[in-house]
């Protein structure tokens, strides 16, 4: 005897299956119009010359001449006592004398002799650092400018010592090259948690001025926001050893208004 089975009704659902989808999707309609095209401006680019007064003395360092002391320090901690020994024989016999030392950490400017600079790669750093400070990403303001330098990278150090009216000889101050001091203080080197005082001898220039040329972007940044930022670049970051940036005092700086 056959079984009797009860009627379903089928069950409702908004699905419509694959097909029925992707015709739909071909239906529909395109948006209409021409795609934009990619537009690119013209650089605007300018240039100002920008110069800075020295608040607090600079004192330089040759970065190159800095790493190699750190590397030598840093090597010689991890030898032997036999080993160290004979390092320091070695050490003692190249060791370079107070003045030697003092030159060295000088950046002599090329073509004048007796004239130094900086490099022109941490005049443009302090102002990128600074930017940090007025919420603008250092990203952007790495872009918008650059410090121009001579052929060795660097800008020359103006100002000098006080010097009488006949050491002039009717030179303007802005000429008189800057003359370097030996400045000699205690630091501490060697690998970190096993630091040592050692004496270093460095060059200080205790009055000091700074000129240099600025190429920017015209749409990213004004010549009178490039000053405010080197405003702010000298009180709270300066420059080489000792800076604000660091925990120091040393190179800072005021920018001269009215170029």
């Amino acid at each position: 005897m056959a079984k009797k089975t009860k009627n379903v009704d089928p069950v409702e659902t908004d699905y419509e299956g694959d097909d029925a989808v992707e015709e739909k999707e071909d239906k529909k309609e395109k948006p209409k119009g021409r795609v934009q095209p990619i537009v690119i401006k013209p650089l605007q680019l300018r240039e100002g010359e920008i110069t800075i007064v020295g608040m607090s003395p600079l004192l330089v360092n040759n970065f190159d001449s800095k790493t190699r002391q750190e590397l030598d320090d840093s090597y010689q901690e991890g030898l032997n006592a036999k080993e160290r020994k004979l390092k320091r024989e070695d050490k003692t016999r190249e060791r370079k004398t107070p003045q030697e030392e003092f030159e060295a950490s000088l950046y002599p400017f090329p073509g004048k002799p007796g004239c130094y600079g900086i490099p022109a790669a941490g005049i443009k750093k302090c102002a990128v650092t600074a930017a940090s400070l007025s919420n603008v990403p250092m990203t952007v303001a790495m872009k918008a400018f650059h410090v121009i330098g001579d052929t060795a990278g660097l800008v020359e150090i103006l100002g000098s010592k006080p010097v009488s009216d006949e050491q002039v000889r009717g030179k303007k101050a802005k000429e008189v090259k800057a003359e370097p001091v030996m400045d000699e203080r205690i630091v501490r080197v060697g690998p970190f948690g096993n630091k040592k005082p050692a004496t270093r001898r460095r060059g200080r220039f205790d009055k000091w001025e700074i000129k240099f040329t600025v190429k920017y972007r015209a749409d990213l940044i004004t010549v009178e926001q490039l000053v405010n930022l080197y405003e702010s670049a000298g009180f709270s970051v300066g420059l080489c050893e000792y800076r604000p940036e660091k925990s120091g005092n040393l190179g800072m700086f005021s920018v001269k208004r009215g170029f």
